[in-house]
């Protein structure tokens, strides 16, 4: 951010919410590092203005877990499918930035 002519300030508060990271941002009380589809309509609208952050290059999984060894019921089978089914076809149809489906096909 340095170099890019911002002030780098004290950190004196974490947020873990969406809403609120996006509020302070745009009241311009706080900068936060966000993934684009959290911030493309806000971007758009003009509420925030986005930096790319291009080097060094941050990577996010995002990964449904469950215990190794646990039997698995049909309602949760049917779950991990249809979430799976769901994310693969939101990441194949939406035009997001830096997304990428690495699961099953």
């Amino acid at each position: 951010m340095a170099r890019a002519g911002h002030r780098i300030a004290r950190v004196v508060t974490e947020m873990n919410s969406l809403t609120l990271m996006k509020q302070a941002a745009g009241a311009g009380i706080g900068a936060t590092i966000l993934s684009w589809p959290s911030v493309e309509a806000d971007v758009a609208q003009g509420k925030v203005a986005a930096i790319e952050i291009a080097r060094p290059a941050i990577t996010r999984v995002a990964a449904m877990c469950m215990l190794a060894h646990a039997r698995v019921s049909r309602a949760t089978e049917c779950v991990l499918s249809e979430a799976t089914r769901a994310v693969r076809e939101t990441v194949r149809r939406a035009p997001w930035r830096g997304v990428r489906f690495i699961g099953p096909e």
